[in-house]
């Protein structure tokens, strides 16, 4: 946790407010960045502030992203601090009134502020929980037939109430800034499942809306994803797992047993992976560490599944908030 974080973003005080800061961080990802910058800039919704950070890449990141002049906020740091960091060093200088992260390598689809802003304007949430597309390498231009007109969503008193998977990750997170002050931000040296661990820490916060589709970020799949790397992944599970146990993530206004069960989703699905990987000693270890979390978050499943999960709704966006392509 930054210990500056909070006041610098409880007391940011710029005369034109934002709806959103896009906070994008990158390092050496000179082939990807130039489409996740002109991702945020060509949104149909206007109202914007774009922050990029980047963590002292090498590969000519910096060049391309001085291109942009004014159109951007750029941030070029003099060492190595990590994502973590980065994300909050952007969200400290942030002036919108909700945050919206974007991977260097990852893009927003074009309607994707203009959902964002419908649903905040309707259910003032204090999160919403974006979609997904994944994507190899390059993705095609949206043509006019994708635009969205409705958006089904799942809304929730909070996080931890959620009943349906959800693929975390930090380019589908959108955050009122005051709730990512009060929990002091991205954990920082906690990687990977930083994702994850936000969510909780942001557990309680208020009402959370999940958005079932249209997806409004896009995932690029290349060979440098972190997912890809093993034994990296399953060791940011066992933090994960190692920070429930220690009582980190405790929280007057919750229960344990629910945070378990969020925690045992995702240990579950990556026993599932490590197994047909004929990873096995991951595998047993992950067992031993979250055996228990796992057996909660698949009741949590069976319980939801008993009782009915709760319902979807459909979200109108009007047209003239839709940009043409």
């Amino acid at each position: 946790m930054d210990t500056d974080l909070t006041s610098a973003l409880q007391f940011q005080c710029d005369e034109i407010t934002p709806p959103f800061s896009i906070i994008i961080t990158c390092y050496n990802q000179a082939a990807f960045i130039r489409e996740a910058v002109e991702s945020a800039l060509n949104q149909s919704f206007m109202e914007k502030q774009i922050i990029v950070v980047d963590d002292f890449s090498s590969d000519g990141s910096i060049q391309l992203l001085r291109q942009y002049n004014d159109a951007i906020r750029l941030i070029a740091l003099q060492r190595n601090v990590g994502a973590a960091r980065a994300r909050n060093l952007g969200a400290s200088i942030a002036s919108g009134n909700f945050l919206v992260f974007l991977d260097g390598d990852d893009v927003l689809m074009p309607w994707a502020l203009d959902i964002y802003h419908q649903i905040i304007e309707a259910r003032r949430p204090k999160v919403v929980l974006g979609k997904l597309l994944f994507f190899d390498e390059r993705l095609r231009a949206p043509a006019s037939r994708d635009r969205p007109r409705r958006v089904r969503i799942v809304e929730y008193p909070c996080f931890m109430k959620k009943d349906r998977a959800y693929r975390a990750s930090a380019s589908s997170a959108v955050v009122d800034r005051q709730s990512f002050a009060s929990v002091g931000g991205w954990s920082v040296g906690f990687f990977p499942f930083e994702d994850i661990d936000l969510m909780i820490k942001l557990g309680y916060s208020g009402r959370a809306v999940l958005i079932v589709s249209p997806a409004t970020a896009g995932y690029r799949r290349h060979a440098r994803n972190v997912s890809r790397q093993t034994d990296r992944m399953f060791h940011g599970l066992f933090n994960l797992i190692r920070k429930q146990k220690s009582g980190e993530y405790m929280d007057p206004r919750g229960s344990e047993l629910e945070t378990c069960g969020i925690i045992g989703g995702v240990v579950f699905y990556w026993l599932k992976r490590a197994f047909k990987a004929n990873l096995y000693y991951h595998g047993v270890k992950l067992v031993a560490a979250g055996g228990l979390m796992v057996i909660v978050g698949v009741f949590r499943r069976f319980i939801a599944i008993a009782v009915g999960k709760q319902p979807e709704e459909i979200v109108e966006i009007p047209p003239a908030r839709v940009a043409e392509f």
